[in-house]
């Protein structure tokens, strides 16, 4: 039953870093480099799944399976927290290009 909450907040929390993050990147990158940026966030993002599943599996091996849960979660709400204090700090919306 654990483990479903902590799937479910993880959930929710990757929700949240896939708009934060984003919204981060609009706000802060020179609008002639947002192209840029973001395709090499794609590609972080693409490469980063296939490698986390490697290391979980193997941590797997070696680790209790409940507390690999509990440390990815930890880890998820630490990120989405920061991002969100990254974002409130920086609050003044950037100017239109039109």
């Amino acid at each position: 039953m654990i483990i479903l909450i902590f799937v479910f907040v993880i959930g929710l929390i990757t929700g949240f870093i896939g708009v934060l993050i984003p919204t981060f990147v609009q706000r802060s990158v020179p609008i002639h480099l947002l192209g840029r940026v973001n395709s090499i966030m794609m590609a972080i993002s693409m490469l980063s799944t296939p490698v986390a599943q490697f290391i979980f599996g193997a941590s797997v091996d070696y680790f209790n399976i409940k507390y690999l849960f509990f440390i990815a979660g930890a880890l998820g709400i630490v990120t989405s927290l920061s991002s969100l204090l990254i974002n409130e700090r920086k609050g003044t919306p950037r100017e239109s290009v039109m």
